[in-house]
């Protein structure tokens, strides 16, 4: 996260807003029963107020990782930076927003509650990198408001889970809320390492080498994508566990050809998105390996600039934008698996 300074632009701000609200609809609509809109306003007022106030005091990026000199000081870093406080922040917030709702509070909407909160924490995020860089203020709020955000609601599928979990015990397994925090820190920990490595030479040269990147490899790939898989992982066992308890109250409830007609409706439904999973994961698996290509001629015998202090505005807009359309795919073949999932 940026230190804050100054009051961003009203665009930037509805920008990130709306996704913000698209990935929480999106979530909502997945669940058989959508969580109260009042938890869920709630719990991103929530995550967005108290990051503000971890963000007021929170000192520059440059100096919080003053001192990494190798892989093993960057984990570290990035444990004590970024993975415990952020994901305390979220905790916090999110318990606080279950306890105002506690009254007939279900496990799908603490779940629920969990991402919601994540995608509050990146809001203020979004806005802060956004005013960092003015010139290309629209397409990272577009950009990061729906890759960051979506990456920060994965840390909350860790903590949701087990969130779902105290609540199914009667709020009797607190242990849950440790072990939940140490697992989702965990992971945006790992995550965040295999990302560091160029950052940390951006901040020290105003450089970047590919060969950087090509060196932290080794750390993105497993750690990336281990965590991309756990997450979604544990979003579809809850959605399945939320799914079938949702089925059991209707068909306990279904006395009448009117109720079962209703349940036959819910059931035809969830066909549909399933049909729809599978066109979008198709057209992102087509799109991801189209891109691959086309990046890969683009770049062909093209100089790549290694020193950002020299690129133009228009250029790193281009960059930006290019960024974006590269991620977009591999994001469609994950929403595709999630819509596939519809309860």
């Amino acid at each position: 996260m940026l230190h804050p300074a100054g009051f961003p632009p009203i665009l930037v701000i509805v920008a990130v807003l709306f996704c913000a609200g698209l990935l929480t609809a999106f979530y909502q609509a997945l669940f058989p029963r959508p969580a109260r809109w009042p938890l869920i306003g709630a719990a991103f007022v929530l995550g967005a107020a108290i990051t503000a106030v971890y963000a007021y005091f929170l000192p520059p990026a440059s100096e919080r990782l003053v001192g990494i000199v190798d892989a093993w000081t960057a984990l570290k870093a990035m444990a004590l930076a970024a993975g415990l406080p952020e994901e305390a922040v979220k905790l916090a917030a999110t318990l606080i927003a279950l306890f105002l709702f506690r009254r007939g509070l279900t496990p799908a909407e603490a779940f629920q509650a969990s991402l919601v909160t994540a995608l509050g924490f990146a809001a203020l995020e979004n806005i802060q990198y956004a005013r960092a860089l003015p010139e290309a203020a629209l397409p990272i709020a577009f950009g990061r408001g729906i890759v960051a955000s979506f990456v920060h609601s994965m840390m909350g599928m860790f903590l949701g889970t087990f969130l779902a979990a105290l609540v199914r015990s009667g709020w009797r397994r607190w242990d849950y809320v440790v072990i939940g925090y140490a697992v989702a820190a965990l992971a945006h920990s790992l995550f965040d390492w295999g990302l560091v490595r160029p950052l940390l030479e951006y901040l020290r040269n105003q450089k970047i080498r590919p060969e950087s990147v090509m060196e932290a490899l080794p750390i993105i790939i497993p750690c990336v994508l281990g965590v991309i898989i756990a997450s979604l992982t544990l979003f579809v066992r809850q959605l399945k566990l939320c799914g079938a308890e949702y089925d059991d109250a209707q068909r306990a409830a279904v006395f009448d050809d009117a109720g079962g007609l209703a349940f036959e409706r819910h059931l035809g439904l969830r066909r549909r998105w399933r049909k729809v999973g599978n066109v979008i994961g198709i057209v992102g698996l087509v799109g991801s390996i189209v891109m691959v290509v086309a990046a890969s001629l683009a770049m062909r015998g093209q100089p790549q600039p290694t020193d950002l202090s020299q690129v133009t505005p228009e250029e790193l807009h281009a960059s930006i934008v290019m960024t974006v359309i590269l991620v977009f795919s591999p994001m469609l073949i994950m929403t595709g698996i999630l819509v596939r999932q519809k309860q």
